[in-house]
């Protein structure tokens, strides 16, 4: 169980806090992996909304070295006019904050970072409109402004107010997996979206930033279910379509088409029980929708090049 500690300062945007909050809080209900923490200057703030929120325990002397920091954004004329809690905070992520560390900073919260020297050297973004402001708080930083969010090692930045909610969904599925974090997504009524600067993009969360919400209904009937082989009849009947308009709307929206999406996904399963389960290859392939070891290895070597076992000795 790893520590989760949410910086909240005075000024506070009220999306950048609750929609993370919310989809952790989520996620731990599917499999308690984080303690959250809501830790600041102060035991009461006020926030951008004038809402006054209480129960905030004060800031740690010290941190576990496994711990997570997430910064979350204040309004940005605070940069120009820092009050003695903001000065607090910076030297408190100055003093802790350490390599061993993961930092994740939700919109102008990386302002925050910067300041406190945690940027340097780093890939990093912010709110689009405070991008010239991080590149003259941290002239060593390789700011991105056209990045939903951005990862370097293990620091996280996301760019403006919701973007905070696609980062957090990203490391729900790092932190868990990607099935607790299309979990997630549904329960918040939002889509799963990656960075393009992330160069792995995971077959459960690419091709995913549309709007369409026929394709999403199946593409999410297919993840939750991959160990089924649904026909294009089933899938198209699902969504009240004929195959044919299916078929075609599916490959226009998403680039890629509705078989070799279930391909992927079915794959992708069965590579993760491959690394994290001892079943027989031959119930693997039931699990994942292959009937059998023989179609399983056709389809891995055919996408891979290589035996499914290739992928188990990996990882053990």
């Amino acid at each position: 169980m790893r520590d989760l500690y949410m910086l909240m300062m005075p000024n506070m945007v009220l999306l950048d806090f609750a929609g993370p909050w919310q989809a952790l809080h989520y996620a731990n209900r599917a499999e308690p992996r984080l303690r959250l923490h809501m830790v600041g200057p102060q035991p009461d703030i006020a926030l951008l909304t004038d809402l006054q929120l209480s129960g905030i325990q004060m800031l740690p002397e010290s941190i576990a070295d496994n711990a997570i920091v997430m910064v979350i954004g204040t309004h940005g004329h605070q940069y120009t006019n820092i009050s003695a809690e903001h000065m607090q905070s910076i030297a408190w992520l100055r003093d802790t904050v350490k390599p061993s560390h993961t930092l994740v900073t939700v919109c102008a919260g990386a302002l925050f970072a910067a300041q406190a020297g945690l940027l340097r050297d780093k890939r990093c973004t912010t709110h689009h409109s405070l991008c010239p402001q991080l590149r003259e708080v941290e002239p060593y930083a390789n700011v991105r402004d056209d990045r939903i969010f951005v990862q370097d090692g293990n620091v996280y930045t996301s760019a403006g107010i919701t973007a905070g909610l696609d980062l957090t969904l990203f490391l729900i599925g790092q932190w868990w997996n990607q099935h607790v974090a299309m979990s997630v997504a549904r329960e918040l009524v939002v889509y799963l979206r990656r960075s393009g600067d992330d160069p792995q993009l995971s077959p459960w969360l690419n091709w995913r930033n549309h709007l369409h919400p026929k394709i999403h209904q199946v593409q999410d009937i297919i993840c939750q279910h991959p160990e089924q082989r649904l026909s294009l009849d089933q899938l198209a009947d699902q969504v009240h379509m004929s195959v044919r308009h299916l078929t075609r709307m599916f490959r226009d929206i998403t680039g890629i088409s509705l078989h070799d999406y279930q391909q992927r996904i079915r794959l992708d399963y069965a590579k993760r029980l491959l690394e994290e389960t001892s079943h027989s290859l031959e119930r693997i392939a039931e699990l994942s929708g292959y009937g059998s070891a023989r179609s399983l290895r056709r389809a891995w070597h055919s996408e891979h090049g290589v035996a499914p076992s290739e992928v188990r000795k990996t990882a053990h």
